[in-house]
């Protein structure tokens, strides 16, 4: 439960500090400012596809095989990658903008620091990553809490004396990158480079293939949403703001059950009961973001709440196919694991991109997660038992794990 919850807390506080920029950013410069992080939300899910295949992937890879070289490898050639994508985005920043129908001129500016910004974080990510494999927590946490709270501090106090965009951006940007750089360097080692990534892509198939198919889904169906105007515009916004970090946490379970899985130590009964709690403690985390921010953007009421209530059922579900998702994974079949999380994905795609209402993206959402819970749950009962200890026993072939 205590290494559930400080990785949780590290990946809480790496994505929180850049959600209270945003707002602050709301109140310094203009409330429109925000949707910047609407716009760029679809990106998160490149980084994380990166992460999977050169982060977690490669850290699992290093644990069953014993290949040192495949964490270090994954973190220099993962980088490279991150950082050529963003450097293409970066350079078509105005087709960008124009598919979201927004005024470029006045988005342009902190679109390309949020996209710069992510390329940062996804570094730190997989630093982070490399740390809580060597059970180093502590270490993980200070140093998340440290870049993003040093960050939030210099965008509070520059933005507080000028409203020029530029000048916020590169503030934060310069420190940030000199911070991240040297970070990078301490933990690079000297290693022999391994391009078989054929094995990371195997632990972490399932969470790769749905990261493509969710930023699809994400830069469509917020195409599609935001034709009905400002209003729903700021709701999406606002909902993301006070659940991103929850949703981020959640990779607290996920990593947890990769290492205990990786080291033969799964135990499936204290396992869930931990996840049970953790996803209650987060979900009650964004009904009081909620109602602390609501004040802040003024959105509608009755839709900010629709938006939130499908968030924290979703939530509660999370154990499910957060915890024992990764389970399968692993141990059952990566291969019915992907079709599972493509079927799914596929019908959120397919609801957010074309169904024409305003909640098309949280239903997309709801009902995704509860195709992709109900495939766990039958391999759950249908393949495996629980003994005595909480371990759970393959039924089909006898194979205790």
């Amino acid at each position: 439960m205590k290494r559930l919850f400080r990785i949780g807390t590290s990946i809480f506080s790496k994505s929180i500090f850049p959600v209270l920029t945003w707002i602050l950013l709301s109140v310094t410069i203009a409330p429109e400012i925000s949707n910047v992080f609407s716009l760029t939300y679809p990106i998160q899910f490149i980084s994380l596809t990166l992460f999977y295949l050169f982060g977690s992937g490669a850290n699992i890879k290093a644990k069953r095989e014993k290949n040192d070289a495949a964490i270090q490898s994954g973190m220099f050639v993962g980088t490279f990658v991150f950082l050529l994508i963003t450097t293409l985005l970066i350079v078509n920043i105005n087709g960008y903008l124009s598919f979201f129908n927004v005024d470029v001129s006045f988005y342009r500016v902190l679109t390309i620091y949020a996209i710069f910004f992510e390329f940062l974080r996804y570094v730190l990510s997989i630093i982070l990553e490399k740390l809580y494999f060597e059970a180093k927590e502590k270490i993980a946490y200070i140093i998340s809490f440290l870049f993003n709270f040093t960050n939030f501090l210099i965008v509070v106090i520059v933005s507080l004396l000028t409203k020029n965009q530029i000048a916020i951006a590169l503030s934060s940007l310069i420190p940030s990158t000199i911070f991240i750089f040297a970070l990078f360097c301490s933990q690079l080692k000297k290693f022999k480079l391994d391009l078989n990534f054929l094995s990371n892509f195997k632990y972490e198939s399932s969470g790769i293939v749905c990261c493509i198919v969710i930023f699809l889904t994400y830069f469509f169906s917020y195409g599609n949403a935001f034709q009905f105007g400002p209003e729903i515009i700021l709701v999406i916004t606002f909902t993301n703001l006070i659940t991103d970090s929850q949703w981020d946490s959640f990779e607290a379970v996920s990593t947890t059950v990769k290492i205990d899985t990786s080291s033969g130590n799964y135990n499936h009964k204290t396992s869930t009961k931990n996840q049970i709690i953790y996803s209650m403690v987060v979900a009650l985390s964004s009904i009081l973001f909620f109602l602390i921010f609501f004040d802040i953007y003024k959105i509608n009421l009755k839709i900010g709440l629709i938006f939130l209530f499908f968030n924290i059922v979703d939530m509660m579900l999370s154990p499910i196919y957060y915890g024992f998702d990764s389970f399968i994974q692993l141990e059952y079949s990566p291969t019915k694991n992907i079709i599972n999380h493509l079927l799914g994905y596929a019908i959120r795609f397919s609801i957010g991109t074309f169904m024409r209402n305003e909640y098309c993206i949280i239903i997309a959402q709801i009902v995704s997660s509860l195709f992709m819970c109900i495939f766990s749950l039958y391999i759950r009962f249908a393949k495996y038992k629980i003994d005595k200890n909480g371990k759970l026993i393959r039924t089909d072939k006898k194979i205790t794990v």
